[in-house]
């Protein structure tokens, strides 16, 4: 069973998030919801280094079976994006969030900066548009594809929403896929962080940052991840159960689907958790996706109602 932990490396914070599991229906919107069914909210208020940010966020976190869903709620005393101070997204208004796939024992020395190698930095930018929701979900594709969307007020309380399929994130052998259900039973652990960064003036010398971990005694999350916490996928979901992988072919596939066992359901989901096909009364355990769009898609089978797999496929 493999393990993705993050060493606490000189970090004298130690701070960890329990992550929730659900199958509730979510919605990327941007717009703050309220998270019930995830632990309770938690600030971000680590001052790096001697900056002196004026901001208040919070965050939080829930996993499905295909993705790591995070909402970070900010309200800062004078709304700054990019568009506004001339300058570089990374230097004004915004939130990053930092993550660590790795499976060997050493920290995450390198930070986000090596990408593609179980270090990552995913950091939407606000757009330039009226206030309120930005219309339909955005697909960001560096350093990976991951899912966002945004509101904001143009008075400095703005809300952003992140998913990251667990199909975009490649631990540190550059080829293997993170997969959360391998471990989720026994607390998966992996390296996590978010930086609120405020800027109140109209140039990038004005950024000044909050983290929730990063306490910044060695350096920026984007240059070493020796300071980042610890978010833990150890609070599940009251029907969670472990899910049995079951095998597809052939795989990849333009139509036909075969899986090696009995079932006469099957619900097709993408890789942000979004049900796209159910197909009923399945025969000879064989059915068509020709009709979905090419890319990575999970399937559920049920063999009379009850669960017996799950299935993970690439379409071409």
């Amino acid at each position: 069973m493999a393990t993705y932990t993050m060493a606490q490396v000189g970090s004298s914070t130690g701070k960890t998030y329990n992550g929730n599991w659900t199958d509730a229906a979510l919605t990327l919107d941007g717009v703050a919801d309220e998270w019930g069914i995830a632990e309770a909210a938690q600030s971000v208020e680590n001052v790096f280094m001697a900056e002196t940010p004026n901001v208040v966020s919070e965050f939080q976190v829930l996993w499905t079976d295909t993705a790591f869903w995070v909402q970070v709620t900010r309200e800062d005393d004078e709304w700054n994006p990019h568009w506004v101070t001339g300058g570089n997204d990374w230097e004004a208004d915004k939130t990053e969030l930092y993550w660590c796939v790795r499976t060997d024992t050493i920290a995450c020395m390198g930070g986000a900066s090596i990408n593609a190698s179980g270090q990552y930095q995913t950091a939407p930018t606000f757009t330039g548009e009226a206030e309120g929701t930005m219309g339909d979900m955005r697909i960001n594709t560096w350093p990976i594809t991951y899912y966002s969307a945004d509101t904001y007020d143009e008075v400095g309380g703005s809300t952003n929403e992140v998913v990251v399929p667990y199909a975009s994130l490649m631990i540190e052998d550059g080829a293997t896929v993170f997969d959360a259900n391998t471990a989720f039973e026994a607390g998966l652990k992996i390296g996590f962080d978010v930086c609120s960064i405020d800027n109140d003036g109209t140039g990038p010398a004005n950024r000044q940052r909050y983290n929730w971990s990063n306490e910044g005694d060695v350096d920026e999350s984007w240059n070493t991840f020796q300071q980042i916490g610890t978010l833990v996928l150890a609070k599940i979901g009251i029907n969670k159960v472990a899910s049995v992988a079951v095998n597809a072919y052939p795989n990849p596939t333009s139509d036909l689907v075969s899986i090696n066992t009995e079932f006469n359901k099957a619900v097709v989901y993408n890789t942000i958790g979004q049900e796209v096909a159910v197909i009923e009364d399945v025969a000879n355990r064989t059915f068509s996706v020709k009709d979905l769009n090419t890319g990575v898609y999970f399937i559920n089978v049920y063999n009379n109602d009850e669960a017996v797999g799950t299935a993970q496929i690439l379409k071409r």
